[in-house]
């Protein structure tokens, strides 16, 4: 990007073909001003058109076989897993990210004494699995935010070194100000001390790099209908390989299968 920005023949270049790219996918843009705030992002013209060639398919129960259906599950857990570096095996297919953090809390092996620890600010999606656990004895913790209203992160590593702390649940991006963790750090700190790090996605994948062969997250959440430009009701769960074994999930699938399939099986 520097190499580009540095010639201006190649900035018109890229302007042009954004342009482009803009009438073709987002034609609706030519008479309309569009502020994204962060909470649905726009369909583009090609994911109109296969949502439109899938439903005309799918009238017809003979249009759709099973091998069809099962092919394109897998494609799409294999683009997945290249957009965050994972192995298609760790990725299932949800419906949304409530549904992948919902998962995380009910299949996570934890026990009565055991701490989840996250943001007193983190987006209720990410806050409510968590506190159905106190039911079984586990104590939530909300640590305050810092002045300027985005997680303590230093409170947050400094807090994981009670092993008591088994869990720490944290926003990509947070939803109220932007502020985008450091899992780079937090991930360290979760490995150091034994807690699993498990991730908000959604505001993040899809405009920031994550790449979870170089940043050590557990389980990450991550709905498709914001920066992914997905409809709603998709989305998808990363689960860290060696941690397959280990979760017990409450509603195993069949098209969901891939990440939670050596678990649901047992």
């Amino acid at each position: 990007m520097t190499d580009v920005l540095n010639h201006p023949s190649k900035v018109r270049a890229l302007r042009e073909e954004l342009k482009s790219l803009r009438a073709t996918e987002f034609p609706w843009t030519a008479d309309t001003v569009y502020l994204n705030n962060a909470s649905i992002g726009p369909i583009p013209e090609r994911t109109r058109r296969a949502l439109d060639e899938f439903n005309a398919k799918r009238t017809a129960p003979h249009l759709l076989p099973d091998r069809d259906l099962f092919a394109g599950l897998a494609a799409t857990r294999e683009v997945l897993a290249r957009l965050i570096g994972a192995d298609p095996s760790e990725i299932a297919l949800a419906t949304n990210t409530s549904f992948g953090l919902s998962m995380a809390a009910r299949a996570l092996p934890l026990k009565p004494g055991d701490i989840v620890l996250l943001s007193d600010k983190e987006f209720p999606a990410n806050v409510y699995p968590w506190l159905l656990l106190e039911r079984q004895g586990i104590t939530v913790e909300r640590a305050p935010v810092g002045p300027q209203g985005w997680p303590d992160e230093d409170r947050l590593c400094e807090r994981l070194r009670d092993p008591r702390v088994r869990v720490l649940a944290v926003s990509f991006v947070q939803f109220s100000n932007g502020y985008r963790a450091d899992l780079k750090r937090l991930g360290a700190a979760c490995r150091e001390h034994d807690a699993y790090l498990v991730v908000d996605g959604i505001q993040g994948i899809g405009n920031s790099v994550l790449d979870v062969r170089e940043t050590p997250v557990d389980i990450l959440a991550c709905g498709g209908q914001k920066w992914l430009l997905s409809p709603w009701g998709s989305g998808f769960v990363y689960v860290r390989k060696e941690l397959i074994g280990t979760l017990e999930p409450g509603s195993p699938s069949t098209t969901r299968r891939s990440a939670l399939t050596p678990a649901a099986s047992r």
